[in-house]
């Protein structure tokens, strides 16, 4: 999918009512396409609160798939805050489904669909899809069909500064899990056959555990000159030094908050099956404990070649393990009393999650990872997975996510992906990005707030959106129309013309420079002694011009006293 078109009719946070952001409506760039959308400005600008307005009107359109009932028009209620309007193009795959499911749409393979979703004040969203090649012709949806209508997977990001973007992800979790459970009745058997995942996930640093083993467990293998197996190692792993997985330890247990047991879908307890077919070694000790709740299974892993293949066998792709240990973490909700539960769904816009959901000690927690160890290049012993520094877990995350997610339709919304990584690692992203995508039938859109120059300089200025705040107001404009050719642009132009930031060093070092530049030189000894001031500044553009001056300021000193 690609978006096309963002139009908020309300205020939403820091975004002004009427805002509105078109994307793709150009043909200035060739194969720019499949390259990030940036969003870049100053702090406060507004660029995060877009990414939130996506991620709580996808959050909307999803809850109106997945509740039925009476509760169909108490999050339209709740929801009248936001009206706007959104398109984007579906693929090709998508739309074919759509037309044998609804046949008095006359699509042409040629055609380029678009979804349009719009929600005004007091009315319930409609979603109305519409051929290009026939644009007065439009046909609307009906509530049935747009579960696949909507974007295969939203996946959202956020650096840790900004922890409003993952609200509504994990509200969505809360409502997953509660109709995970009405299709459970109480021996365990399962009602209906609905364990479905939802098509949000928040990347937080829990699942980046979930992430980095289902990456390098299906880590492709090649052969070296002697024949031997090896681990083919990516762009990322070289960059880290990480070599493979050593080892790890998935601990489940079936008590929940009340001190019950925990009844599981068959789904689930099926995993729990696979893993053990999977485990170096494990026990289960459910035939020696009079009571559920006292069930703990241990599995533990020491990774080889053989450990790999059963994986690949059991869960047959990367995402698929992901997705059993995503839904076992699901679980965890059955360690928070229901009351809680029920606030997190009803809590409202602007509220942070983190301050309202209580935090179950890890004891209580019902499945967690636990010991994982890593191979580093140059040293002998493994090397815990918590050692590792922040730039280490932000990497692994954010390109261990792109990695992972190779199905087709996926929309990533990441808010300052780079913020803990080094200006090496900051070049390297978008291209780091891209290669997450090389295969034709891939189409993913993202999303990218960012502070570095580098990541702008790495994108045409027509996908790079400049959000800027004055008199309470929040304008956006694109590179394109700012002038402002951003694709291979210096680092220093684009801090000087994005960030408004012109010296070329810190605050505290560009005073002393000052300082030097407006003293009153009369003398050769005044000039001798700025020089001496001068040694602790490092190299600069503005070091050179100061030297400059007191070269001239010499000359003219030298001439009057000739």
């Amino acid at each position: 999918m690609k978006l096309l078109k963002l139009h908020i009719k309300s205020e939403f946070r820091g975004l002004n009512s009427g805002i509105s952001l078109e994307f793709r409506n150009h043909s200035y760039y060739e194969n720019d396409d499949k390259e990030p959308i940036c969003l870049v400005g100053l702090n406060g600008s507004g660029k995060s609160n877009t990414l939130e307005a996506l991620a709580e009107i996808f959050y909307y359109l999803e809850l109106k798939t997945i509740v039925s009932g009476s509760q169909k028009e108490k999050i339209d209620k709740r929801f009248d805050f936001l009206q706007f309007q959104l398109s984007y193009r579906i693929t090709s795959l998508k739309w074919k489904y759509l037309f044998s499911r609804h046949p008095s749409i006359p699509l042409s393979a040629e055609a380029l669909v678009t979804v349009n979703c719009s929600k005004q004040k007091g009315e319930n969203v409609s979603l109305i899809i519409t051929d290009s090649q026939k644009p007065d012709q439009k046909w609307e949806l009906p509530e049935e069909l747009w579960k696949e209508a909507l974007p295969d997977k939203v996946i959202g990001y956020s650096s840790g500064q900004n922890e409003l973007i993952s609200n509504p992800f994990t509200k969505l979790n809360f409502y997953y899990f509660q109709e995970f459970q009405k299709n459970i009745d109480a021996s365990g058997s399962e009602v209906e056959a609905n364990t479905e995942l939802n098509r949000m996930f928040f990347m937080d640093y829990d699942s980046n555990e979930l992430i980095l083993l289902a990456n390098f467990l299906f880590a492709t293998n090649e052969k070296d000159i002697s024949g031997d197996e090896k681990e083919k190692v990516n762009d990322v792993n070289n960059l880290l030094g990480i070599k493979a997985l050593h080892s790890f330890r998935i601990r489940i247990q079936f008590r929940a908050h009340d001190d019950k047991g925990v009844i599981l879908a068959p789904e689930l307890n099926l995993g729990i099956e696979k893993l053990k077919r999977c485990a170096t070694s494990w026990s289960d000790n459910e035939g020696s404990v009079k009571r559920k709740r006292d069930r703990i299974v241990l599995l533990d892993y020491y990774v080889d070649v053989g450990v790999q293949n059963a994986f690949r066998n059991e869960f047959k792709t990367a995402y698929e393990l992901f997705r059993m240990l995503y839904l076992l973490r699901m679980m965890n909700i059955h360690a928070i009393a229901p009351k809680s539960r029920a606030r997190v769904q009803e809590v409202t816009l602007g509220t942070n999650l983190n301050d309202l959901i209580p935090q179950p000690d890890i004891d209580r927690l019902i499945f967690k990872v636990e010991s994982i160890g890593l191979v580093k290049k140059g040293v002998k012993e493994p090397v815990p997975y918590k050692h590792l520094s922040d730039g280490e877990h932000q990497l692994l995350h954010v390109l261990g996510t792109l990695k992972m997610m190779q199905e087709n339709d996926v929309l990533f919304l990441l808010d300052e992906p780079e913020t803990h990584f080094n200006p090496e690692w900051r070049a390297k992203m978008v291209r780091l990005i891209l290669e997450t995508q090389e295969e034709e039938y891939i189409e993913h859109d993202h999303f990218i707030t960012s502070h570095s120059p580098f990541i702008i300089s790495d994108c045409k200025p027509t996908n790079v959106y400049y959000f800027e705040k004055a008199n309470g107001k929040r304008t956006v404009k694109t590179a394109h129309e700012m002038r402002l050719n951003t694709f291979g642009a210096s680092v220093n132009q684009l801090t000087e013309e994005i960030f408004n930031k012109t010296e070329s060093q810190g605050e505290y070092a560009g005073k002393t420079i000052k300082e030097l530049m407006e003293r009153d030189y009369k003398t050769q000894k005044e000039i001798n002694q700025a020089k001496e001031d001068a040694r602790v500044l490092g190299d600069s553009a503005e070091k050179a011009l100061l030297f400059r001056k007191l070269l001239m300021l010499e000359d003219e000193i030298e001439k009057k006293d000739k």
